[in-house]
């Protein structure tokens, strides 16, 4: 995890969703400090374990500077940060 209250993960949803207005980010978190599994209020985002999904405004996202897994083609960017 990178700063205070700052949380790593992957970017797994980026859209609209049913539980609130605007551009939001679903990240797969590499630990369990989410609030969900991918999904909020019965609805189905993305897919993950329990307490490794986070929401979060896309514009409170941001890439960090260092990935710490390798990225290929097929796979979403690496590392973002929450607040």
């Amino acid at each position: 995890m990178s700063g205070q209250g700052s949380k790593a993960g992957t970017l797994k949803y980026r859209g609209t969703t049913e539980f609130a207005p605007g551009d939001w980010c679903g990240v797969e978190l590499d630990e369990p400090v989410g609030k969900n599994d991918g999904s909020v209020e019965g609805v189905r985002y993305f897919k993950c374990e329990p307490k490794f999904g986070l929401f979060a405004p896309a514009h409170k996202l941001s890439k960090s500077p260092s990935s710490r897994r390798p990225s290929t083609m097929s796979d979403p960017p690496a590392a973002w940060i929450c607040p």
